[in-house]
């Protein structure tokens, strides 16, 4: 039993309506820049009188965009209810729920979420300004209410509805159809042919599509900007269909577009009413034009090359991928694989490729891809994803990349060091490209059949980030990550580490979808063991400051997958540096090692500060042990993080950073 039916049958049991604590019905949830002063939180049956959760049938033109910056997300979701593929909004908009008998206050989503759906519950309080709702809405059927919750719980997923304001179109369809997310440049950097044979086949290839025009020239708090053709800077739209029309003049390919705003046409050729319509047969314009309405319009493949910016996608397999498309139309049966990982500064955040004897580019996590077993080249798509990111890049967020090397045949290293880079010397065959700012990259390879290293990393060393990467290939192929410490492969017939997670955190989870510090006790000893080094089971104290370490505690009480998937691997990052350092192998480290540890990992602590954490933690002995050091990093990042938060208390303090990091240690 799943989270919403268990609050669904505790509800109803008990003759309440569901509130959800975790997104509150406060000013801190809506869009800050929006209306605020006379906002009313009402639930459907107080707007209207008669809400259905969907009106007959879910359609692309119900969802309008209100007074909130995401027209990234409404295309989106305008994308995933035009496709012919019904069962893409079925699985996100579960339909055994509404307002009739079994009506608690409580809706459920589901949301692609780094390898995994999740179930996103919310409480059906709505914001409002005189009775009418402020945000998604839909105008021609007011009384449907299945667009402005789905978008609540899209905003629960970041925090607030001032958190999805501005966003990538390519990475919400990700989020809606667990497909890989495509871009393509426009303008002078495709041909009309080309732009047009990708659109036919990746639409009849049932791949989501959209378009975005790039922001040009704005004023101060200016987003949109209308130009002469009728559409808008900065602004995102949903391709609803590509058509091929036979005219007088021979055979034209259309698209049908509609602008989220649901109103503002195009009004170049094939607009609304345009000569152009002439060119048809009676029959074949009425067939074709019924589809007008507000925010709707066709346009030609060559106008829509000239004004838009990107046309951006998601392939509902990786046989859509558009440098795959020309000789992949039959392949269907793709093999997956996928790994989480992190980028801990001091430890595995090398940054970028500068030298191939470069130590710290080598200090990245590493994944060996074995292919050795086959015959032929084998295509391989690789995608990998930062976990946890804002919809909306800054200057000062991560940039991700990969680096896919070639080993030779004969003695496979167990990791590639700069030490032992010319005793293998792997052959770089494969990168993801330039450094960007979108949540992630993807690149297609042929790859030989031999044995390769995948290595993601970031664009500076030092930046610290979560990451999910995913590989399809068209054999089955074993891709797992290095492990510097091993000297042999595990067996097959063991179970992996994060089966032994999923397993564990669904056990101790149950019905609330998450878990505390006490069961995290309980996780980490089945997980990462006792072995030989420990008697007992992890302290309650290091559980909660990895928790915390792992944003837990600015949400929700409980802790997600993700976070405990987080917080697992920021342990053994941390226990790894902290065994180099131990090189006596006592399992304790005294102040100069722990000095050592902490320029390592990049932190610039006083010898005040130091001796203060000798005395809070070493005690009389002067040593600490691993999990004193685990504390003390976790406090560390989490102090980090929330410095440089938009705290404002923070803001308001009069001391220095350090004088502040020393009154979190008393």
């Amino acid at each position: 039993m799943g989270k919403f039916e268990v609050i669904r049958k505790r509800c109803l049991a008990q003759g309440t309506l569901y509130e959800d604590r975790d997104f509150p019905v406060t000013t801190a949830s809506l869009f800050l820049d929006g209306p605020i002063e006379n906002v009313v939180w009402k639930r459907p049956k107080e707007i209207s009188s008669a809400p259905q959760f969907i009106q007959k049938e879910v359609a692309y033109h119900d969802m309008d965009q209100g007074q909130l910056g995401n027209c990234w997300f409404v295309a989106s979701v305008a994308c995933i209810a035009a496709s012919p593929q019904k069962k893409l909004m079925e699985r996100i908009l579960p339909k055994d729920q509404g307002f009739g008998a079994e009506y608690c206050g409580a809706f459920r989503f589901f949301f692609w979420q780094y390898g995994k759906w999740e179930e996103v519950v919310i409480d059906d309080r709505l914001p409002t300004v005189n009775n009418q709702l402020i945000y998604g809405k839909n105008r021609q059927q007011p009384n449907e209410f299945w667009c402005p919750l789905m978008e609540k719980a899209f905003a629960k997923i970041y925090g607030s509805y001032h958190a999805v304001d501005g966003g990538f179109m390519d990475q919400c369809l990700v989020d809606l159809t667990g497909g890989i997310g495509d871009y393509v440049p426009l303008g002078n950097s495709v041909t009309t042919e080309e732009l047009q044979e990708l659109l036919v086949t990746c639409f009849h290839m049932n791949s989501v599509i959209g378009g975005v025009i790039n922001a040009q020239n704005l004023r101060p708090n200016q987003r949109e900007v209308l130009q002469d053709s009728g559409l808008y800077t900065g602004h995102a739209y949903t391709i609803i269909d590509v058509k091929e029309i036979k005219t007088t003049e021979g055979t034209v390919t259309l698209l049908h577009v509609r602008n989220p705003w649901g109103k503002g046409d195009w009004n170049g050729a094939w607009s609304d009413g345009s000569r152009e319509w002439r060119k048809l047969s009676v029959k074949d314009r009425e067939a074709t034009t019924k589809y007008w309405n507000d925010g709707e319009f066709w346009m030609s493949v060559d106008d829509f090359r000239k004004h838009f910016t990107f046309v951006v996608m998601a392939h509902l397999t990786p046989d859509a991928y558009s440098e795959e498309i020309a000789d992949n139309l039959k392949r269907t049966q793709w093999k997956r694989s996928e790994h989480y990982g992190s980028w801990i500064r001091g430890a595995s955040a090398g940054g970028p490729l500068k030298s191939f004897t470069s130590k710290l580019f080598w200090k990245n996590p590493q994944f060996k891809l074995k292919l050795s077993q086959e015959t032929k080249p084998t295509t391989c798509i690789i995608q990998l994803l930062e976990v946890n990111t804002p919809p909306i890049r800054t200057l000062g967020d991560v940039s991700i990349g990969f680096v896919v090397f070639k080993l030779r045949k004969g003695r496979q290293p167990h990791r590639i060091t700069a030490d032992n880079y010319y005793e293998f010397i792997p052959r770089m065959v494969n990168t993801s490209g330039a450094f960007t700012k979108h949540r992630e990259v993807t690149g297609r390879f042929v790859m030989d059949p031999a044995n390769h290293v995948i290595v993601p990393c970031t664009q500076m060393a030092g930046q610290q980030a979560q990451f999910y990467m995913r590989i399809f290939s068209e054999q089955q192929v074993n891709a797992e990550e290095f492990d510097g410490d091993s000297t042999v492969d595990k067996p097959d017939e063991e179970e992996k580490p994060d089966a032994i997670l999923d397993r564990e955190f669904d056990r101790l989870s149950g019905p609330t979808g998450g878990i505390d510090a006490n069961d995290m006790q309980n996780l980490l000893e089945k997980v990462i063991g006792s072995g030989d080094r420990r008697e007992k089971t992890y302290e309650l104290e290091t559980c909660r400051c990895l928790l915390s370490a792992a944003d837990v505690y600015k949400e929700s009480k409980l802790a997600k997958k993700s976070q405990v998937e987080k917080a697992v691997t920021n342990l053994k990052n941390l226990t790894r540096v902290f065994q180099l350092t131990d090189k006596d192998k006592t399992n304790f480290v005294e102040k100069p090692e722990l000095r050592l540890l902490l320029k390592i990992l990049e932190y610039d602590v006083s010898p005040d500060l130091l001796n203060r954490i000798m005395t809070r933690y070493g005690g009389r002995s002067q040593r600490l042990g691993l999990e004193d050091f685990v504390q003390i990093c976790c406090k560390l990042l989490s102090f980090e993080k929330t410095y440089h938060s938009s705290d404002t208390r923070l803001n308001n303090w009069g001391g220095n950073q350090g004088e502040l990091l020393m009154y979190s240690f008393i």
